[in-house]
């Protein structure tokens, strides 16, 4: 008499514990519930203790059939993933396949197959997403360009194109898609004023020229069939400038100390108040503060070197650029390390880790100390602080005693000229500059401490 076998229902499935031996649990016409046993294994815990854990057994679906006189066996998934009701389903789904003389496993591997085909097929759509374009474009830029540059470039894609159209194929987007982005730029100035427009239309236009070296490097590559920023009229999205302006920047030491005080007392976020603490002291511009990694760190020649091409003035024929750090740096890079030491970045992002922190995020927390009156020379900016220092270490020439050639190479400062450049590249102003360093930490330690 053959064998009576009661279905399974959900309640019971629900109510299997831990076995110690696998098990097989039959439902009818072929399907099969196979529960494999419990897995017992030791951890050793920080105290040194060991812990013993359960792992649960897997609940697996089979769907046992015979096709040409042959036993086979097809899988069908994890419970509860699939459901007793969906594993029926299934189960009865190949059964009709069975009846038409089909074999289930050999229909599962044709569209098996059939998917794997429009995986190769999309993957070359894929590659042509704007997001892996702009990435083949700036590893081709990056011989030609400022590693620096490079990096700009990258930041403003991702902050003001990216979003809206870095999962989109190249060849889909329109010259509507682009101008939609370029308005949608945000100010980057103080509003109130012509240079709250000066500093979005300038975004805008940078961000502009580099879609349209994208598009015209991308076109080349056939990777789009034609260029669309050649119907773009960037005089008809954004106002023209209204010309140049000087950074602004606090030279008042009275309200320096002001600035130093309220840049200690920043509690948003470390990171970002280190970073501030930081480029007061070493006068870097924006995208070299923001960029800085701890390979570039030498704290027992306490030095910080960038290489060349990071730098505003990429010029191979000039050494990569030494700053010495003075016992307020080497502080402040201390304090850093045991937050952000485990990554690359001596200043990671706010919100992604993996990446720098972006050039506006300093410049935002300034604003938001209140330093944006530049009526009342109350204005600071991240690379006002180049300013800054130029100015006072001015001032105070006759006090710290350094050549104007040192204070110049400190900022980074090159003759225009490159025939005179030729003869000059090789001068190594390094220990010139180490005291003076110290001198200017020493000069912003006593300033924040006056408060008359």
């Amino acid at each position: 008499m053959a064998r009576i076998t009661k279905p399974l229902s959900d309640s019971l499935l629900k109510k299997i514990a831990s076995i110690e031996k696998d098990k097989k649990l039959y439902d009818g016409d072929g399907l099969i519930l196979i529960i494999k046993a419990y897995k017992k294994i030791k951890e050793v815990l920080p105290d040194q203790t060991i812990k013993e854990i359960t792992i649960q057994g897997s609940k697996l679906w089979r769907f046992k059939y015979h096709f040409n006189e042959k036993e086979n066996t097809l899988s069908l998934g994890k419970y509860p993933e699939i459901s007793l009701s969906d594993a029926r389903d299934l189960c009865r789904e190949y059964r009709t396949l069975l009846s038409q003389g089909i074999n289930p496993s050999e229909k599962r591997k044709d569209e098996k197959a059939e998917i794997k085909l429009h995986a190769t097929l999309d993957k070359e759509k894929q590659q042509n997403l704007l997001k892996y374009v702009l990435n083949d474009f700036l590893i081709f830029k990056s011989n030609a360009i400022s590693l620096g540059q490079v990096d700009r470039y990258q930041s403003r894609m991702k902050h003001y194109i990216l979003p809206a159209l870095g999962e989109k194929v190249i060849e889909d987007i329109t010259d509507s898609d682009i101008i939609n982005c370029i308005k949608n730029v945000p100010n980057v100035v103080t509003p109130k004023s012509h240079k709250a427009i000066d500093g979005k239309a300038e975004t805008a236009r940078r961000v502009f020229d580099i879609c349209k070296q994208l598009w015209k490097w991308a076109k080349a590559n056939k990777r789009t069939p034609i260029n669309i920023t050649m119907e773009i009229d960037i005089n008809e999205i954004v106002p023209p400038s209204k010309g140049n302006h000087h950074y602004a920047k606090i030279t008042d030491e009275k309200i320096l100390g002001e600035l130093l005080r309220a840049i200690d007392g920043y509690k948003h976020s470390k990171i970002v108040r280190n970073a501030l603490r930081l480029v007061v002291i070493l006068p870097y511009r924006a995208e070299n503060l923001t960029t800085l990694r701890w390979d570039m760190i030498d704290f027992d020649k306490r030095t910080l070197t960038i290489p060349r091409p990071a730098m505003k003035v990429p010029d191979p024929s000039l050494p990569d650029f030494v700053l010495p750090l003075p016992d307020q740096a080497i502080s402040i890079l201390n304090e850093t390390r045991e937050i952000t030491g485990w990554g690359a970045w001596i200043f990671h992002g706010i919100k992604d880790f993996e990446d720098h922190m972006n050039e506006e995020t300093c410049n935002k927390a300034l604003r938001i100390m209140g330093f944006t009156d530049e009526s009342k020379g109350r204005k600071q900016t991240t690379h006002s602080f180049r300013g800054t220092f130029r100015s006072l270490s001015e001032t105070y020439a006759k006090e710290h005693d350094a050549l104007f050639e040192t204070r110049e190479r400190v900022l980074d400062h090159h003759e225009n000229n490159k025939a005179i450049r030729a003869y000059t590249h090789m001068a190594d102003y390094t220990e010139q500059m180490r005291p003076l360093m110290q001198w200017w930490a020493n000069f912003l330690d006593k300033t924040k401490e006056r408060k008359d």
